[in-house]
């Protein structure tokens, strides 16, 4: 099987290659020269300063360049008695055109120079669809620390979702290349910030050229190799700064194994003491330059980052702490049974350190390294090394947190790119790249460590009470390597058209093993893997090699007064796996031939292959010198997440269960129709307005189907195209562009998000009856109403940069529950609104060289309810705690450390300090 579609990809690359689907993402540049009469100027030598490109005016004064890296250039004219031109500040952006005409004049002074700044346009006439662009200097003056915060400031996206849509329907691409981890649909990767160039996020209908998306696309062009070496070194030291007291248990005395409940009490620990300082490391360093100049160079960063994080445990006890009568009377009773805690033997010998239950360790080194073959061919590698360590929040592992399995991630990406200049009109791009991606779960180095301990400790407390004792008794690793080839054609047809072509193949690799450990008396007290291939013990073996192919053809066609991009996309699909004929008897290879019942049948197929076609268009036309109207409509597709369609692998049926889980390979993908009317407005010189109204109507999302199992008295489920939703609303953008001391830009969200939810209480009896299942359009768990987002910057001089963010958001639904009974309508309340503030500061001393940094993440400190207990709407209230103190709690906390829950609310206030040094 393996041997087959590896030869069906080795096949389908051949067929790329005359192509020659995702390829690096290039701008152009265009314009007119005239004299001072208005004439034409023929033959004007024009020069992108810096590079070894140029070109010449046409008869009528026109110029071209195309396939030109996005960023910020110099443009320089000459031409034979006349003064040079020079305009700088020319900013290129991804698959736009930048419009730079000018006049020339008869030259008076020998060597005479005109110098001209140029200025992004309130309005990019040729934008199709909604889209932000962000430069590397945006990036370093928002008081973020990542890219997906970048992300999450654009209009339309809230938290990681785009216009509704959900995790993981967002196609991540660096360098014309997509780093998606097909087995999760998330970025392989993340990308350091000080390596980004520019970052594009399209949030509306985007070209044919990307693909295995439903909702947006990322797209992330590093920085190029600086003429002149650079290094730069930035620390960053950040501390909680915040008074807000988090509840802890406290021993009183050291450690021992015969303590009483006495020896025990609560105290409020300031948030600042418990966080320590630092709380959050973060070391940078760049470098890079020419090894030889206009040929080779060369470029790297590192990062190291250590973030507590901003919640809190407390190391009270050990996993092996094993305590005595909480739940059980000691031999003899209670000898006081009105306070059995009295006879409570308690065995605590953690050392009492506040230890971080989320955050965690990344270590990252990104490098390049160009090579100019020729003028006309040039050769980039890129390679992205990034490994990592967190552990996950369990709230009732509070004062045993040393128990709960640590999350290793270790990532590597290699592309290798080929870009080749045909002509003026024509280039090409090919690239290869590998991505392995590995997910790692465990608790010790040795999975089968003498110190694991029997599930039975720690579960000796009772309702309400976290644990003291015991440890995770499970092992994960997921591997996800894949071989990609993606390769383009553009060519500039003439002078309305530019075409591009081309075509992309990923063969993936993906296993996926993970196993339970058991400790009893049939294994010795020792531990020892779990022999069950039961998916209810963690038991998981999967190995299988899917293989995507694309191709596409596009074509933007620019006319006076029109824009228009159209495309054409093809997707293929092969699961590489098998499927149940019949899924009620799924855990069975052989069943019964219907038609012969005496004889038997193989209970498996191939999973179908999957193809599908997607068309895609946007027009764009001014409607006045600063006003432009565009529209847009696209198809999209998307394979669902690797992790859900190949759950139970084996398709293993426990015998006597009641309910079993199947993936279900052969699932269509799902499907997403979007369309867009917006409008781009010149408002003054300065400010410009970009209204957008969108519609989603969402197809083929996978919904769990539940029928009968034929062989047992139990149920089985699988993923099948069932779910549908859609998504309306309007987003509104006001910007101010960076012209005097004081630039900004708000953007506002409106957006209703519905998706198809189950009321009938029992879907598997209805479907029994021959019924349908009774649904209706909910909002969607991630939905929120109302978003806005502002960012204000004040730079007064060159040596001061402060820039101010603000976000606002109405709350996310909830299903809310009275008196015990939960609402049969899904998400049928808000969450509270929030509104939180971020601010960061630039101070560059004296000599220049040197950058004092300042930021501080929620400045107000502000408690926004993140999450919130169901029965009340709050997050610090719930009815169950009045029902909770009705009976006896056994355990060492009160009642209020189990119910005050920091999750809960935003986290505190932070304060970063740091400093960068340019050598």
């Amino acid at each position: 099987m393996v041997l087959k579609k590896r030869t069906t990809g080795i096949f389908l690359v051949l067929l790329l290659l005359p192509f020659v689907g995702f390829a690096q993402s290039k701008g152009k540049i265009t314009g007119s020269v005239t004299d001072e009469s208005g004439e034409p100027l023929v033959g004007v030598q024009i020069i992108l300063e810096g590079t070894s490109r140029g070109t010449i005016t046409e008869p009528d004064g026109y110029y071209s360049l195309i396939n030109v890296d996005p960023d910020i250039y110099t443009l320089v004219f000459k031409y034979i008695g006349f003064a040079d031109v020079r305009v700088e500040n020319v900013e290129v952006i991804t698959d736009r055109t930048t419009e730079i005409s000018t006049t020339m004049r008869e030259s008076v002074i020998e060597g005479e120079e005109v110098i001209i700044t140029a200025e992004r346009p309130i309005v990019e006439k040729d934008r199709t669809t909604t889209t932000s662009y962000v430069s590397s200097k945006e990036i370093e003056n928002l008081p973020v620390q990542s890219v997906g915060e970048v992300v999450n400031l654009q209009a339309g996206v809230v938290e990681g979702h785009f216009r509704g849509g959900r995790i993981g329907e967002v196609a991540y691409v660096v360098n014309g290349v997509p780093i998606n981890n097909a087995y999760t649909n998330s970025a392989g990767f993340e990308i350091e910030q000080n390596m980004v160039s520019n970052l594009e996020v399209i949030s509306g209908v985007f070209n044919a050229e990307y693909g295995q998306a439903l909702s947006g696309v990322v797209n992330i062009t590093t920085k190029d190799v600086p003429s002149d070496w650079t290094f730069n070194i930035k620390n960053y030291a950040r501390a909680i700064a915040s008074n807000r007291k988090l509840i802890f248990l406290d021993r009183e005395g050291g450690p021992g194994s015969d303590l009483s409940y006495l020896d025990f009490t609560t105290e409020k620990v300031p948030y600042y003491e418990v966080a320590g300082i630092p709380n959050r490391l973060d070391l940078q360093l760049n470098a890079g330059g020419p090894i030889i100049p206009g040929k080779l160079g060369f470029q790297i960063t590192g990062r190291y980052v250590d973030d507590k994080g901003t919640l809190f445990g407390k190391e009270l006890f050990n996993p092996s702490d094993s305590s005595s009568y909480l739940q059980s009377s000691p031999p003899g009773g209670y000898t006081d049974p009105e306070n059995p805690e009295n006879d409570w033997i308690i065995e605590s010998t953690g050392n009492g350190d506040y230890v971080p239950l989320s955050g965690g360790k990344r270590y990252s080194i990104n490098g390049s390294l160009t090579y100019n073959l020729t003028g006309k061919t040039k050769l980039d590698y890129n390679a992205f090394l990034q490994n990592g360590e967190s552990t996950y929040f369990a709230h009732d592992r509070k004062y045993v947190p040393d128990g709960r399995n640590t999350q290793y991630s270790y990532n590597q990406t290699h592309i290798l790119s080929l870009r080749q200049a045909f002509s003026s009109k024509t280039f090409g791009n090919l690239s290869y790249s590998y991505l392995r991606s590995e997910a790692e779960s465990k608790l010790y180095s040795d999975v089968l460590d003498d110190r694991l301990v029997r599930p039975r400790y720690g579960q000796q407390t009772g309702a309400y009470a976290f644990a003291i004792g015991g440890n995770d008794l499970g092992y994960g690793n997921d591997i996800t390597q894949t071989h990609t080839i993606v390769g383009s054609l553009t060519s500039q047809i003439n002078r309305v058209h530019q075409v591009k072509m081309g075509g992309q193949v990923r063969l993936h690799d993906v296993s996926s093993n993970s196993y339970g450990i058991i400790i009893d008396s049939s294994t010795g007290f020792e531990p020892e893997i779990n022999p069950s291939r039961d998916p209810g013990t963690g038991f998981r073996d999967l190995d299988v090699n899917p293989v995507e192919f694309a191709a596409y053809i596009q074509d933007k066609i620019e006319l006076d007064n029109i824009i228009i991009n159209a495309g054409i996309r093809f997707d293929y699909f092969d699961p590489d796996f098998v499927v149940p004929k019949n899924y009620s008897l799924g855990g069975q290879e052989v069943i019964p031939d219907i038609n012969n019942p005496a004889d038997s049948v193989s209970n498996r197929k191939p999973a179908s292959i999957k193809t599908q076609i997607s068309p895609r268009v946007g027009i764009a036309f001014p409607i006045s010198e600063t006003g432009v109207v565009r529209f847009s409509y696209g198809l999209f597709f998307q394979t669902p997440s690797f992790n859900s369609i190949y759950l139970n692998p084996e398709y293993f049926v426990l015998e006597g269960s009641s309910v079993t889980s199947f993936g279900n390979p052969n699932i269509d993908p799902e499907q997403t129709s979007t369309f867009e009317i917006g409008l781009q407005q010149g408002l003054t010189e300065d400010i410009g307005l970009d209204l957008t109204l969108f519609t989603k109507d969402i197809r083929n999302l996978t919904a769990t189907l539940i029928e009968r199992n034929q062989a047992t008295s139990g149920i089985v489920t699988r993923p099948e195209n069932q779910d549908y939703g859609t998504v309306r609303g309007f987003t509104l953008s006001l910007s101010k562009r960076p012209v005097g001391a004081i630039r900004w830009n708000v953007d506002y969200t409106l957006q209703f998000a519905d998706g198809s939810a189950f009321i009938s209480g029992n879907s598997q009896l209805r479907r029994e009856a021959g019924l349908d299942d009774i649904t209706v359009l909910s909002r969607l768990g991630w939905d929120r109403r109302h978003v806005l987002n502002s960012v204000l910057t004040y730079v007064p001089n060159n040596k001061i940069n402060i820039t101010l963010v603000n976000r606002l958001n109405t709350g996310r639904p909830y299903t809310s529950e009275r008196s015990g009974v939960r609402s049969y309508i899904p998400n049928n309340v808000n969450r509270p609104t929030t509104f939180l503030s971020d601010l960061r500061a630039y101070y560059t001393l004296p000599w220049q060289q040197a950058q004092l940094i300042l930021q501080i993440e929620n400045i107000f400190d502000s408690k926004a309810p993140q999450e919130v207990y169901a029965d009340s709407g709050r997050p610090d209230f719930t009815r169950d705690e009045i029902n909770a103190r009705q009976g006896r709690l056994i355990g060492l906390n009160t009642y209020d450390d189990w119910f005050t829950r920091p999750e809960f609310l935003s986290a505190p206030r932070r304060i970063t300090l740091g400093l960068s040094i340019n050598f």
